[in-house]
C-alpha cells in the first residue's frame, strides 16, 4: 500500500466526478481516465480496520472472488492519504447499470433481471461466499450472464457451499431498501426462490432446511416458501 501526499492525492483526483457523498463526505470519484476511487474512513476509533483496513479488505476480497471466477472490480492501487484521513482503491470503471436503475424500466427488464440474479445469488453460495450487502444497488448488468458485484468490503467467504440457514439469512440483504422490495413483490419471491432453487445443488432435506429458515426471515416470504414447500 503506498502513502500519498496531499499533493499526489489532489492530482489523483483533479477535475474528478463524485458518484457519491455522505455526511463524512466523497465516497467514490470518476476520474477523467475512468479509473474509479473509493474512498475508506475508519467509523470508529478503535475497530478491526485499525489492524485491517476496509480497503485492503475490499482488495482482498476482489482478488478471492475472481479466483472463483466471479464479475467483480480489478483493484488497480492501495493508497493510504493521511491529509483526509481516508484509505483508497483505484481500479478502472466498469459499464453498467446499477440493477436498481435496470429494475425501473419496466417489466420485460425486471423479469430477466431479478431470475438472473437468482440463479447468481445460488452459484455466490455454491461457492461458498456469503455477500453481506446483497441489495440491489451493490450489482451492475451489462448484458453479460452474470451481474457484477461491485461494493465487496463485507463479502465472507467459506471452505464449501453454504449451509441452508446461512444461505437463508443472506436474501434479509434483499430486503434492506423498500425499492427492492417493491421490485421482489411485483416479480414474485415465490418465483425468485424457485429460480435460486433451480441454480442450486442442495439435496431435497437441505431445500427443506432452506425453506423453513427463509420463512422466517420476512412477511414476503412466509407464505411464498409455504407454498413452495407444499410443491416438492
Amino acid at each position: 500500500m503506498k502513502t500519498l501526499s496531499a499533493a499526489e492525492h489532489a492530482t489523483l483526483v483533479r477535475d474528478a466526478t463524485v458518484l457519491s457523498r455522505d455526511v463524512h463526505g466523497v465516497k467514490v470519484v470518476q476520474c477523467p481516465d475512468g479509473r474509479i476511487v473509493k474512498f475508506f474512513r475508519r467509523k470508529r476509533l478503535v475497530s478491526s480496520a485499525l489492524l485491517w483496513p476496509y480497503a485492503v479488505r475490499f482488495e482482498r476480497a476482489a482478488r478471492r472472488l475472481r479466483e472463483r471466477g466471479i464479475r467483480c472490480p480489478e483493484v488497480e492501487a492501495l493508497y493510504w492519504i493521511p491529509s483526509v484521513r481516508r484509505h483508497a482503491v483505484v481500479y478502472p470503471r466498469i459499464e453498467g447499470t446499477p440493477l436498481r436503475d435496470a429494475l425501473a424500466r419496466g417489466p420485460s427488464e425486471r423479469e430477466e433481471r431479478l431470475s438472473q440474479l437468482a440463479r447468481h445469488l445460488a452459484a455466490l453460495h455454491e461457492r461458498g461466499v456469503y455477500f453481506r450487502s446483497a441489495h440491489f444497488g451493490n450489482f451492475l448488468v451489462d448484458g453479460g450472464p452474470e451481474p457484477v458485484m461491485i461494493d465487496i468490503t463485507d463479502v465472507r467467504f467459506h471452505r464449501g457451499p453454504l449451509a441452508p440457514a446461512r444461505r437463508a439469512s443472506n436474501f434479509r440483504a434483499l430486503l434492506r431498501y423498500a425499492a427492492d422490495v417493491e421490485a421482489l413483490r411485483a416479480f414474485g419471491p415465490a418465483r425468485f426462490v424457485r429460480d435460486y432453487l433451480e441454480a442450486a445443488t442442495m439435496s431435497a432435506r437441505e431445500q427443506g432446511r432452506f425453506l423453513g429458515r427463509l420463512s422466517g426471515i420476512d412477511p414476503l416470504f412466509r407464505q411464498e416458501t409455504a407454498l413452495e414447500s407444499a410443491r416438492r
